[in-house]
């Protein structure tokens, strides 16, 4: 019977063996100290890209609310195209044009 089968006649089959966690308490906790340790890296990570986001943002709104206000100043007269030209360095873009 065994030739035929490669089973012993009246053996158990073989269950796949699960995953019954640590194999001790302490093996146990050092895991799970591992998991939240990586969880709270993950969630730093995140909250410093958002801040950094959210600085590049900031930046990029007071750049456009300085040269707003240059524009109004120019459509009432109190300041120059030149000076507007030179706030949102345009003359160097210009140049940099002309090389290519």
């Amino acid at each position: 019977m065994f030739e035929e089968t490669g089973d012993w006649p009246g053996a158990r089959p073989k269950r796949p063996k699960e995953d019954e966690g640590a194999w001790s308490v302490q093996k146990g906790k050092k895991e799970r100290k591992k998991q939240r340790r990586e969880a709270k890296d993950n969630k730093r990570k995140r909250k410093m890209e958002e801040e950094q986001k959210q600085k590049e943002k900031d930046i990029d709104d007071d750049d456009m609310e300085e040269d707003y206000k240059m524009l109004k100043k120019i459509r009432k007269g109190r300041a120059s195209q030149a000076e507007f030209d030179k706030k949102i360095e345009l003359d160097a873009l210009d140049d940099e044009d002309e090389e290519d």
